[in-house]
C-alpha cells in the first residue's frame, strides 16, 4: 500500500489515517499514525496496512529523526495510602503519562506528567515527573541531568550551543547556576543569574536592590564595578573572543582577558565580523582588534546582505548612500542604492549606472533610472529623453528606447526569469510598456506580445486591463477575460489557473474562460504556505472567520474557521476543537473527539 492507494477498507478500521512518514531519518520503512474506531485510541500502521504498534494509546506524535515517536498512555500506578487498618492499604490508579517509543513500539524512556521540547533544539528535551525534572538527550533517550531536591532544571534553547555549561539550575531562593552534562555547576550559585558565551561569563549581582551584570574574569570573579551591562546587550554584542560592555562613560571592546581594547564609544553593534561605532557625532567601523576600518564620516550604517555594510550620509537635500564591503575590504564613497546579490545601483550627478558585485562597472552612469530585475543580468532603464527601454549586462539594448514611462516603472514587468540561467529562455518572459498613452505587452527580445490598444494596464502575475470603470484581464495563454469586474486580487492560485476577482464587493474565483470556480462570497484570499495545505487549498477570509477552500473549488468544510487554519504535522492537526486530518494529501477530513488528553504540539 502506497500513500496514494485506495484506502476505504482501512477507514471501517480507523476513523484517522495519517500521511505515511520515515521512521526515522535514514529509514526505507514509513509508519502512518490511525485512530482505531474500535477503543478510540492510536496507534501506527505500516504501508501494508498492517497495524504495527497497537493502538492503545491516548496520543501520539511524529517519529523524530532519531526513530523515536512521543506517546500518551493511562498507566496502572498501586500507592500506599493510610487507611485507617494497621498496615497501610493498596490503592490502584490510572494516570496519563508520556514516554518515547522505537517504530516497533518499545518503550524507550521514563516516564513523564510533562515533556517540553523546542523545535530549535535538536538535541535534548526535558521531562517532568514527581516535581523534578531531566534532561534528556534526543539521539538515544539517555538522562544527562537530574534536578535534585527543590531545584529545577532549564536549557536556553537560543544559546545551549555557546557554552559547555548550558544547562540552568534555578533554587527556591531565586539564585542560579550553570551546569554541564557531567553535573558539574560553574559558580556554585555565587550569583542571582549566571550566562556563559564560550569564553566569557557573567553573573547577575543583587545590591540594594539593584541588579547588575558584571564580566567575570577566569576565577568567577567581577572584574570590577567599571565593568558592567544589561542583559538584553548580550545578544547581539557578543563575539567569539571579544565582547561590547558598556561602562559608566560609554561602551568599549572587551577581550576575553578583560583588556579594553578600543576607544570609548556611544553606541557599539556589532554587524557581521566588524561592529558599528557611533561617537557622539559619526558612525564609523571597527574591527574586533578595536581598529578603525571605515573612518567616522557618516550619519548611519546597517549591515545588508551578502557582506555588504550600507553607509548613508545626511546631506540638505538628499542622503548619500556609500557601502563597504566585508570580503573585499574595498570602501565605495559614491551614492548606491541598495545592492542586489549579483547587481548594485551606483549614482553619480543624478545619473545611474550598474556594477557588479566586485564593484567592475557593467553599465555607465548615463540613465535617469535603471533598476535591475533580479538577478537576470537585464536592466529596466530610463534616458534623459524620458524613454524606457531595456539592457543587458554587456550593456547591450535588448529593447530600444521607444516607449514611455508607465507610473511606477519598476512594478510594470510582467514576468520576470528567476535568475541568468534562464537567459537562454528569455523571450518567453514579458514585460509591460507604455507608448503613446497606451499599453502593450513585449518579450525580452522585442517581440509585441499583445499590441498597444489598452488605456490602463497593470502587469503583475497576470495582466489586467481597464475598460469602461470595469477590469478585465489577460492570461498568459493570451485570453481574455471579460471587462465586467471591480478589482483583481494577486495570488499564487494562478498557477493552476484561478483568478481571484471581486464583483459586488464580494471575492470569488474565475477560470481563465471565465467560469466561475469559487463562488463570490468572500472577503479576501490568503496563500497557504504550508506544504500539506499548499498544494490543493487556499484560505478565504468571511466577515466572521475563515474557510479552507479546495483549489478545484470546492469547498471541504462548510463552516467557519474561527482562526486561521495552523500548518499539519504529517497530515494531522487539531484546530477549533476539532482534528483536522489529511489522507495521504487527497483530502482533508474533520474528525471531532475528546480533548482532555491530546496533546496539541503532536499535531502542529
Amino acid at each position: 500500500m502506497t500513500d496514494s492507494a485506495d484506502i476505504n477498507n482501512l477507514q471501517e478500521k480507523y476513523m484517522i489515517i495519517g500521511t505515511f512518514q520515515k521512521s526515522h531519518d535514514e529509514a526505507e520503512t514509513r509508519r502512518a499514525r490511525v485512530l482505531k474506531r474500535e477503543n478510540n485510541q492510536w496507534g501506527f500502521i505500516d504501508q501494508a496496512g498492517k497495524e504495527v504498534i497497537p493502538a492503545k494509546y491516548l496520543s501520539v506524535g511524529v517519529f523524530n529523526i532519531f526513530g523515536y515517536a512521543k506517546v500518551r498512555e493511562n498507566i496502572s500506578l498501586t500507592r500506599k495510602v493510610n487507611c485507617g487498618q494497621p498496615n497501610p492499604c493498596i490503592e490502584k490508579e490510572n494516570l496519563p503519562f508520556y514516554y518515547f517509543i522505537d517504530k516497533n513500539g518499545v518503550q524507550r524512556s521514563n516516564y513523564f506528567e510533562n515533556i517540553n521540547d523546542w523545535d530549535d533544539n535538536e538535541d535534548y528535551f526535558i521531562g517532568e515527573i514527581n516535581k523534578r525534572n531531566e534532561i534528556v538527550r534526543k539521539k538515544d533517550m539517555h538522562v544527562i541531568c537530574q534536578s535534585k531536591g527543590n531545584t529545577r532544571l532549564s536549557i536556553d534553547a537560543s544559546r545551549y550551543k555557546l557554552s559547555d555549561y548550558f544547562i540552568k539550575e534555578s533554587r527556591n531562593d531565586g539564585k542560579k547556576d550553570l551546569v554541564d552534562i557531567k553535573g558539574h555547576h560553574l559558580t556554585n550559585f555565587l550569583y542571582e543569574d549566571v550566562i556563559a558565551y564560550n569564553n566569557f561569563c557573567f553573573g547577575l549581582v543583587k545590591k540594594d536592590n539593584v541588579y547588575t551584570w558584571y564580566l567575570l574574569n577566569k576565577d568567577l570573579k567581577p572584574y570590577g564595578e567599571d565593568f558592567y551591562t544589561e542583559t538584553e546587550m548580550l545578544d547581539y554584542n557578543f563575539s567569539k573572543d571579544v565582547i561590547t560592555l558598556q561602562q559608566k562613560e560609554g561602551f568599549f571592546l572587551i577581550n576575553d582577558k578583560g583588556k579594553i581594547i578600543s576607544e570609548k564609544y556611544k553606541s557599539i553593534r556589532k554587524t557581521g565580523d566588524l561592529f558599528l561605532a557611533f561617537n557622539g557625532k559619526f558612525t564609523g567601523l571597527i574591527d574586533k582588534k578595536g581598529k578603525i576600518v571605515v573612518p567616522f564620516e557618516y550619519n548611519q550604517a546597517d549591515y545588508y546582505k551578502d557582506g555588504f555594510i550600507i553607509l548613508r550620509t545626511n546631506r540638505k537635500d538628499k542622503t548619500l548612500y556609500s557601502f563597504y564591503n566585508i570580503k573585499t575590504k574595498k570602501l565605495v564613497n559614491k551614492s548606491l542604492y541598495i545592492p542586489y546579490k549579483k547587481y548594485i545601483v551606483v549614482e553619480h550627478n543624478k545619473n545611474f549606472g550598474i556594477l557588479n558585485q566586485n564593484l567592475k562597472p557593467l553599465i555607465p552612469e548615463m540613465y535617469k533610472q535603471i533598476q535591475p530585475l533580479g538577478d537576470t543580468g537585464y536592466f529596466l532603464a530610463v534616458n534623459h529623453q524620458d524613454k524606457m527601454g531595456l539592457l543587458n549586462r554587456k550593456n547591450k539594448v535588448a529593447i530600444p528606447f521607444i516607449y514611455d514611462i508607465p507610473y511606477h516603472m519598476l512594478t510594470y514587468n510582467f514576468i520576470a526569469p528567476k535568475n541568468e540561467s534562464e537567459i537562454n529562455t528569455i523571450s518567453k518572459y514579458w514585460l509591460c510598456f507604455k507608448k503613446d498613452d497606451t499599453f502593450g505587452i513585449l518579450n525580452y527580445k522585442g517581440d509585441i506580445i499583445i499590441p498597444f490598444e489598452h488605456n490602463i494596464m497593470t502587469c503583475f502575475s497576470v495582466i489586467a486591463v481597464s475598460e469602461n470603470g470595469k477590469l478585465g484581464l489577460i492570461t498568459k495563454s493570451k485570453k481574455r477575460i471579460p471587462a465586467e469586474y471591480d478589482y483583481h486580487v494577486m495570488a499564487d492560485g494562478e498557477k493552476n489557473g484561478f483568478y481571484f476577482v471581486k464583483k459586488e464587493g464580494k471575492l470569488g474565483a474565475v477560470d481563465e474562460n471565465n467560469q466561475v470556480v469559487i463562488p463570490f462570497e468572500f472577503e479576501n484570499v490568503d496563500e497557504v504556505m504550508d506544504d500539506f495545505y499548499a498544494e490543493k487549498f487556499f484560505v478565504f477570509r468571511k466577515r466572521f472567520g475563515y474557510s479552507l477552500v479546495q483549489k478545484d473549488g470546492k469547498m471541504f468544510y462548510p463552516y467557519d474557521f474561527e482562526y486561521e487554519p495552523p500548518k499539519m504535522k504529517e497530515g494531522i492537526t487539531i484546530f477549533d476543537n476539532k482534528i483536522l486530518y489529511d489522507i495521504y494529501k487527497n483530502q482533508i477530513n474533520i474528525y471531532e473527539a475528546e480533548q482532555e488528553y491530546l496533546d496539541k504540539t503532536d499535531y502542529e
